[in-house]
């Protein structure tokens, strides 16, 4: 397991990796906020930590389990939140769980892989804390603000992946009516996959948020319930486009059956019109192609000019015939 160690206010600023001891000794020193990332932990270290931090024994459950519904449950001192990374990879939209529990002094996260976005924020956590001084405390340094931060980089990752959504169906759009794409339906089912995936994290995602935002959760301050608010919008407007965006998709579905269908039935009037042209010109040379001693033409010298002829006016004529009615 990796943990990586951050402590804000009070003079002291750190990151690196941790130990448990490292951990014990500044929740006993109740200085500042800490941050404990853990990434890849194991159900004993889970545990262990738990057993550092008093953690209920429910909320430890549901870090064992993986594929949790986002959630927020309160418990005594600290709540504990399920949110999801998400990342396209090979054109699937691919999450990542991520546990936090969230106390007044300090924020645990815990998560299988490295995440990028969770290093980003610690970069970031750490260079405003050395910019607005080591000395600093209160809201700009709390762990709600510090929870903040990371559920912001979070959901801001969700909008490259809309935009790029976006894109994909537009160019998926053009090529349905400029040309004819057979792997087309295969896209807009892919597409569509994906955006099932993320509105299945969202929707729940946003419950969460909603949660947050109220005035009465008990750990965070004013100030950080507006920082809340912010987070809640962003997630709102992706949501916003996913349902806009599947609405376009299952539109795309439908024009692309129909334009389908519409090459087919163009494709069987020709053939229906090619049938009967030949259908017509078989049916006189069938004639003349009977072995019967007694028919006239046989014998005649223009017969057989006359016959190939009529042929070549029946098809003309049903040539005119189909172009007018657009068979041809």
């Amino acid at each position: 397991m990796a943990l990586k160690l951050s402590i804000i206010g009070n003079g002291q600023r750190s990151m690196g990796d941790a130990t448990l001891d490292d951990i014990r000794d500044c929740l006993e020193q109740k200085t500042g906020v800490v941050w404990i990332d853990a990434s890849g932990p194991s159900f004993e270290e889970i545990d262990a930590i738990g057993d550092l931090f008093h953690f209920h024994a429910l909320s430890l459950e549901d870090a064992h389990l993986r594929h949790q519904r986002p959630k927020v449950d309160q418990y005594e001192g600290y709540l504990f939140i399920v949110f999801y990374v998400m990342a396209e990879v090979d054109g699937e939209i691919r999450t990542e769980e991520v546990d936090f529990f969230v106390g007044e002094h300090y924020v645990v996260t815990m998560h299988q892989r490295p995440l990028a976005a969770l290093g980003e924020v610690q970069q970031r956590w750490m260079r405003n804390a050395a910019a607005n001084g080591s000395g600093t405390s209160g809201s700009a340094h709390s762990a709600g603000i510090l929870l903040y931060s990371i559920l912001d980089a979070i959901v801001d990752a969700y909008f490259p992946l809309v935009d790029r959504i976006g894109e994909e169906i537009e160019r998926l759009e053009e090529s349905i009516f400029t040309s004819d794409d057979p792997d087309a339906q295969r896209k807009i089912f892919s597409m569509k996959r994906n955006l099932l995936s993320m509105r299945r994290v969202l929707g729940p995602e946003r419950d969460v948020m909603n949660v947050l935002v109220r005035r009465d959760t008990p750990i965070f301050e004013m100030t950080t319930v507006i920082y809340m608010q912010d987070v809640y919008d962003h997630i709102l407007r992706v949501n916003d486009a996913l349902d806009i965006y599947r609405e376009i998709v299952t539109s795309a579905l439908d024009a692309h059956l129909s334009m389908t269908s519409n090459r087919l039935n163009v494709v069987m009037k020709r053939m229906t019109a090619a049938s009967v042209i030949l259908m017509t010109v078989t049916i006189v040379a069938s004639i003349y192609g009977m072995n019967f001693v007694h028919m006239p033409e046989l014998d005649w010298r223009f017969g057989y000019p006359l016959a190939l002829g009529v042929m070549l006016a029946a098809a003309g004529v049903l040539i005119a015939v189909f172009k007018k009615i657009d068979y041809l």
